[in-house]
């Protein structure tokens, strides 16, 4: 949705067409969102000292087992 203003430039009125403040918002927040992202990702990458997850199953087994009587989270991903 389109609002034509009437502005007054040297002398001449002109219709110049301004944005609902909606649409203004969202030109804000997505910047916004965006920043926020990488500030997780950062964290996320330093609370785990930049180490890479690993792939070896045993490991994950024994760290597994070895957290007996703890709760456990195990998350699988499929990069497809």
């Amino acid at each position: 949705m389109k609002v034509d203003i009437l502005v007054a430039d040297e002398g001449l009125l002109s219709f110049e067409p301004r944005l609902p403040m909606k649409l203004n918002r969202v030109k804000i927040l997505i910047p916004i969102a965006v920043l926020l992202v990488a500030v997780l990702i950062y964290v996320g990458n330093f609370m785990t000292g930049g180490a890479t997850y690993s792939t070896n199953l045993s490991e994950l087994q024994r760290q597994f087992n070895r957290d007996k009587g703890k709760v456990r989270l195990l998350m699988l991903l499929s990069p497809s």
